[in-house]
């Protein structure tokens, strides 16, 4: 049950969520190789140095088994899985601030729950920061993305799209861009627009994929 995928260079990340496994292959095909074992491992993203993904965890277990890991796949084996967020409820959603080096300085995840959340961690210094929550309350979060300013994410069961600013004060209201949404999900932003899918219902063909010009 192949689930997250993400390129980086030549090189191309997998998780596989029944099993628990993160491989890499290379590019071209060939041999994929395990690097890691992980809880449940859904969504994946990668810098030039690590490969991170969310652990789903077993839904409902309280206390909640999900968290977000890493994995310096440059040292390999010399270093283990590195857990950024434990206690996660069921984390699925997930995106990296990168800089022009190629290197993450912060990680967000989506808390995909009835009362979900944004999450963040500062990936700058020596050792990864603590977890901060930068909205919660939320109506199982599906899908984030960052740009320069603003990270943003779609709400699954109310069917909304939020944005807050990287730099907002705790406690600030994230801003609605979107309503009446079916059922979204996935999100990417470029420098000027917004696009998600609209996942829509099983029985019916009522998913779409949606773009919104970002404010002048």
């Amino acid at each position: 049950a192949p689930e997250g995928l993400v390129i980086y260079g030549n090189k191309i990340f997998y998780t596989e969520f029944k099993t628990g496994g993160i491989y890499r292959i290379p590019i071209g095909g060939g041999a994929a190789l395990k690097l890691a074992q992980g809880n449940y491992p859904f969504r994946i993203v990668a810098d030039k140095a690590h490969v991170y993904w969310t652990n789903e965890g077993t839904a409902g277990q309280v206390p909640s088994s999900g968290s977000v890991a890493r994995f310096d796949y440059a040292k390999g084996g010399v270093v283990g899985v590195e857990v950024i967020g434990d206690a996660q409820e069921t984390p699925r959603a997930v995106a990296l601030d990168v800089d022009a080096s190629g290197a993450a300085t912060a990680i967000y995840w989506a808390n995909f729950a009835e009362q979900g959340s944004i999450v963040r961690v500062d990936l700058t210094g020596a050792t990864p920061g603590a977890p901060v929550t930068l909205a919660q309350g939320l109506g199982y979060p599906n899908g984030i993305t960052v740009d320069a300013d603003k990270v943003y994410w779609t709400n699954r069961s109310d069917g909304t799209v939020m944005a807050l600013a990287k730099a907002a004060a705790p406690g600030e209201a994230p801003t609605t861009l979107a309503t009446v949404q079916n059922a979204p999900g996935t999100i990417v932003t470029d420098a000027t627009t917004i696009y998600w899918l609209n996942e829509g219902a099983s029985n019916a063909p009522s998913g779409a994929v949606i773009k919104l010009p970002k404010a002048p």
